[in-house]
């Protein structure tokens, strides 16, 4: 039997994939070789992944800046990111410094030494190496000075030379303090939406200020100023980008094009994301749509979309207008060049009880124009109104969501696409409720005999039962 200090090095490294990072670091003080292995691993694709973490940012450059070899390692980084100001800048007082410290830091033993200003003072000294200096950019250089959050992400993402995929999350500057009801109505449905107890509404950030993420994270003086020198963070194979809301400055750094259309530079600089997901809330409007339509047709190479659509109830007891479905939906009808390379595709709601917004589903809609599209999540709605025969070709996987029974003429829809284009090989189906799982053993004939397999869910994350193709 194979002893585990006899085998190669590639293997051990497949072995620390599955540890944490804990049992890592306990692995890196068994020897040199298992060291080795243990820092590959641990530096490979580094995570920050609470907004209130970001002590954990300040040792990780720390590290870095000790043993400058470990920045090679790293070709992964996802980092959540809250744009507030650090509570130990040397112009806070010490009490406003504790008062505000969980905009930072909620642990107890956090690092409040004055190593953090040393560390501020080898950022920006390793930005320089960079082109990054207080001539050059002096705003960035000024913001990492008075110890804002999202500069010091900046520069990390600019002195790691091997840095491949970016996952980012973006949340906003908590000035305000309304109650945790409120941030879901703001847009901030996210995994991290508990931790976050101060936060600005979207409103605030819409009106033509420039010091939102997309400046401060990446270095942007101006939005006119974009070009193809900006092209430092450019160098990236995958962009994950999460974000709690939609807001102007977001697009205008997300899809360059928007600022300027008329610009290929700007346009080829990017950085165009790979998988994009976003919430539209009451927040969003026209000219929201318009830019993300233009967005989305710019040539990119986005593949994966997730659009989670929040319904709010106006005056009148209706849908709100300005996230109804139908805006987005001629959207689609218009899609051209990223069509083709879209793979992933999900449209669902945030409030499966008011799924009735897919009701203004146009009634042309149809999504043959994703040639490459693979994985498709749409609310049983949209396949009510005998629309299943327009599904792309090459659709692998269906996934229906459901707040009533299936109707047995959904079912000899997908059957018959199954037998046109013979590419759909799996069936999702969720509902919302035991009571609403009405698959008749005859549904489950006609798709296992077309080799086609279901799933079926109660709330998305339950499996009510299964039946393999």
């Amino acid at each position: 039997m194979s002893n585990y200090d006899d085998l190669p090095s590639e293997l051990k490294r497949q072995v620390a994939f599955y540890l944490s990072s804990k049992d890592l670091a306990a692995l890196s003080c068994v020897n040199k070789s298992q060291a080795a292995v243990a820092q590959d691993q641990l530096y490979y694709a580094p995570e920050i992944l609470k907004p209130d973490e970001g002590y954990r940012l300040m040792l990780l450059l720390r590290t870095l800046f000790a043993r400058p070899q470990l920045m090679q390692k790293t070709h992964s980084l996802s980092i959540a990111v809250v744009d507030c100001s650090m509570p130990f800048g040397p112009e806070s007082s010490l009490k406003v410094t504790e008062e505000h410290r969980h905009f930072w830091d909620d642990s107890e033993d956090s690092p409040w030494c004055p190593d953090y200003h040393d560390i501020q003072a080898k950022l920006i000294h390793q930005l320089s190496k960079h082109g990054v200096t207080e001539l050059s950019n002096p705003e960035w250089i000024q913001k990492i000075q008075k110890w804002y959050t999202a500069p010091f992400y900046g520069g990390l993402l600019t002195i790691l030379p091997n840095l491949e995929h970016l996952s980012l999350s973006c949340y906003v500057k908590p000035v305000t303090e309304p109650v945790i009801a409120q941030i879901r109505r703001w847009g901030l449905g996210s995994p991290f939406s508990n931790d976050i107890k101060r936060v600005r509404p979207p409103c605030r950030i819409a009106e033509g200020r420039n010091d939102g993420f997309p400046n401060n994270l990446f270095g942007l003086s101006k939005d006119e100023d974009l070009d193809s020198t900006v092209s430092q963070h450019f160098k990236l194979k995958m962009l994950d980008l999460v974000s709690g809301y939609l807001s102007r400055p977001f697009w205008q750094f997300y899809g360059l094009q928007c600022i300027k259309l008329s610009s290929q530079s700007a346009i080829a600089c990017g950085p165009f994301p790979t998988r994009l997901e976003i919430c539209l809330t009451h927040g969003f409007n026209d000219w929201s749509l318009a830019e993300l339509g233009l967005y989305l047709r710019s040539g990119s190479l986005l593949k994966h979309i997730k659009i989670r659509f929040e319904p709010l109830p106006d005056e009148k007891g209706g849908i709100h207008p300005n996230v109804r479905f139908w805006h987005f939906s001629n959207l689609l009808k218009t899609m051209e060049a990223s069509a083709s390379t879209l793979e992933t595709l999900a449209l669902v709601p945030t409030d499966y009880a008011k799924m009735d917004i897919f009701r203004y589903i146009d009634q042309d809609l149809c999504f043959w124009r994703f040639t490459q599209l693979r994985k498709l999540t749409l609310p049983s709605q949209w396949s009510s109104q005998s629309k299943v025969g327009k599904l792309p070709p090459n659709i692998e996987e269906l996934k229906l969501l459901f707040t009533h029974p299936m109707a047995s003429q959904l079912a000899d829809d997908i059957v018959n696409h199954k037998l046109e284009f013979g590419k759909l090989c799996r069936l999702d189906l969720v509902f919302q409720g035991e009571s609403d799982v009405a698959v008749e053993e005859s549904f489950w004939a006609k798709f296992k005999d077309n080799r086609i397999s279901v799933y079926v869910w109660v709330r998305e994350h339950s499996l009510f039962a299964a039946r393999p193709a």
